[in-house]
């Protein structure tokens, strides 16, 4: 499996909890499933392989270390300011962004982040996209 595929389904996945957690589908759209599928393969992998180590280092919650587009834009850009997932849905600090939206949705239904996505979650699902990986 190429690791843009990896990225998209890690992606993938934190939707799908959201959208059935607060009914909100704004969190990974058409436009960032091609941005990723769009990445040369040595940038996937390298996104890849540092989010698997930052989940091996305990990382957990909708941070930027579980982030495949600020990992991209931190690394290979220059940070938020030319995250094209930061034009589409709001710079991610920004009050009006689709992450405060996703945050506030969370905290009215008394969802913690950080038990949702814990980083046991995390490794599911990294076992998960390795294990299709090996099939």
């Amino acid at each position: 499996m190429k690791p843009q595929e990896k990225l998209v389904i890690f992606m993938e996945r934190k939707a799908e909890a959201i959208m059935k957690l607060t009914g909100l589908n704004v969190y990974f759209t058409e436009e960032d499933r091609k941005d990723i599928l769009g990445w040369e393969d040595t940038t996937s992998e390298f996104v890849w392989k540092k989010i698997v180590d930052n989940i091996d280092k305990g990382a957990y919650g909708l941070s930027p270390d579980v982030c495949p587009f600020c990992i991209y834009n931190d690394t290979f850009l220059k940070g938020c300011s030319t995250c094209d997932y930061g034009y589409r849905h709001g710079q991610c600090s920004a009050d009006d962004s689709d992450y405060f939206e996703i945050m506030r949705a969370l905290e009215a239904a008394e969802t913690d982040v950080e038990v949702v996505f814990s980083n046991e979650w995390y490794q599911e699902v990294i076992d998960e996209i390795e294990g299709e990986e090996e099939e």
